[in-house]
């Protein structure tokens, strides 16, 4: 479906008081004071002109009725209660294949929602507004945003900010609690290094019983965007800025030395499930059914494991990904930012970070119940740790916090960790460049290694970064 274009018009604000409005006239009027009030106030807002902007978040059709009511709703809200804004939700399902071109026609919304690796790679590309200056303009998101989180997720190479982030997940250990009582493991006691992770798995892992103690997924681009986890936790990167060129370095020592582990756990401790070449959907029957006491994953495929595959809720541990060597700390974080096109007028822009803040910044709690009403009515399994992108210590933070305690599915107990604190630890971002092709290339490296025992880690990591390499060079650097 096309994106419908935003239309701009200049807002200007006219002030009428209803004594002005009274004393203009020359009929005297028997209405109360409040009413007259009201139709003066309803009269100035009609004399006020709209900017009018899109954004991207009407649900599909497939979406449960509870869900496309609330967008509903938050979209009449907001309508109602900015008097210089005029929102329309749209439907686009964002793909940078068919964003790019959009863009260049000027046919895309006036916001879009999309996906948090976007950010760099558009705003290189020049195709994406920055905020900075307008961010000052609307100092009430400003002031609300964490802005530990823009850092990570929505500043472009050249330090400035392109994005907003709307919606954050990450990567955590989700382990079968029923397992590891079974395997004399204390369940509240999550494994917290690399080497505890074997010793778990060691104990976990009865093949006779088609159990193991993970599961490591080797399917297509999923094998190396589960791979940089441990990456991460080693201290290394997938890519860097070198010498004002972008250059893989997921070959480095610490990117030889994950990969290394994730062949130790396949050939060398034989605790990983014979199946390598699975995804993540594989994951979570594994997990719902035992034959994996622990898998890596995101909030949202918790309810896949419940819903799907019929795991217990109460047998779902959720920890953070354990540290690597040097207790380096390091989560996959993933998510979404809304951002707008290279051509918004200075009018849309502030219109549109006025809607975020009222959105997804300026919580309410009548609103917030609802969403997470809807959330249960979808059967998400409610509770499970994801990334806040408001402060931490925010009226935002403590209505969400309400809403989660009332209508959590998972047991408190399960949880090992502090959302709101514990994950600021160790999150990580995809890398910036040529995420998926990336992604692609490194899988490659990683499959050999998982299906032949006598490949080199250091060999294959190598081919891969030769090969991406090339992609940044043809893509990226060579502007």
């Amino acid at each position: 479906m096309q994106a419908k274009k935003a239309v701009h018009v200049a807002i200007y604000t006219t002030l009428i008081s209803s004594m002005a409005l009274s004393g203009c006239s020359s009929t005297k009027s028997d209405e109360p004071a409040a009413t007259l009030a009201a139709k003066a106030t309803e009269q100035s807002k009609s004399l006020v002109k709209k900017t009018k902007i899109t954004f991207n978040i009407k649900p599909d059709d497939g979406a449960a009725q509870e869900q496309k009511d609330l967008i509903n709703n938050q979209i009449k809200a907001i309508n109602d209660k900015l008097s210089d804004v005029e929102i329309e939700a749209t439907f686009y399902r964002y793909t940078p294949e068919t964003f790019i071109p959009r863009v260049e026609a000027k046919k895309v919304d006036t916001m879009t929602f999309m996906y948090a690796t976007e950010t760099r790679p558009l705003a290189a590309k020049g195709l994406l507004k920055p905020l900075d200056a307008y961010l000052d303009k609307v100092p009430e998101l400003k002031k609300a945003l964490n802005m530990d989180i823009v850092k990570q997720i929505s500043v472009g190479g050249d330090g400035k900010a392109y994005s907003i982030p709307i919606k954050g997940n990450v990567q955590m250990l989700l382990y079968n609690r029923a397992r590891f009582t079974e395997a004399g493991l204390d369940p509240n006691k999550p494994p917290k290094t690399w080497d505890e992770l074997v010793e778990y798995a060691k104990k976990l892992t009865d093949p006779a019983k088609n159990k193991y103690g993970i599961q490591i997924n080797g399917a297509d681009a999923e094998a190396a965007w589960k791979f940089q986890n441990y990456v991460f936790q080693a201290g290394g990167d997938m890519e860097a800025l070198k010498d004002g060129a972008w250059k893989s370095s997921f070959n480095s020592d610490q990117g030889v030395q994950a990969l290394q582990f994730m062949k130790d756990l396949k050939w060398k401790h034989k605790v990983a499930h014979p199946n390598v070449l699975t995804n993540q959907d594989e994951s979570m029957r594994l997990l719902a059914t035992g034959e994996a006491g622990m898998v890596l994953g995101d909030y949202w495929v918790v309810s896949q494991a419940v819903n799907q595959y019929g795991g217990k809720i109460k047998d779902i541990g959720i920890a953070l990904l354990p540290t690597g060597p040097g207790g380096n700390a390091g989560w996959l974080m993933g998510g979404s930012i809304a951002a707008f096109p290279n051509y918004a007028t200075d009018e849309e822009v502030i219109a549109g970070l006025k809607v975020i803040y009222e959105l997804y910044y300026k919580l309410d709690r009548d609103t917030v119940d609802k969403d997470y009403f809807a959330q249960v009515k979808g059967r998400e399994v409610v509770g499970v740790p994801r990334v806040y992108m408001f402060q931490s210590d925010s009226e935002a933070a403590s209505i969400v916090k309400e809403a989660v305690k009332k209508y959590a599915v998972v047991p408190e107990g399960n949880i090992k960790f502090d959302p709101f604190a514990d994950l600021a630890k160790g999150l990580k971002q995809e890398p910036p460049q040529e995420a998926q092709l990336l992604y692609k290339k490194v899988s490659v490296a990683i499959q050999k290694v998982l299906t032949d025992e006598n490949a080199d880690p250091k060999q294959e990591l190598d081919k891969a970064a030769v090969e991406v390499d090339k992609v940044l060079d043809r893509n990226v650097n060579k502007k």
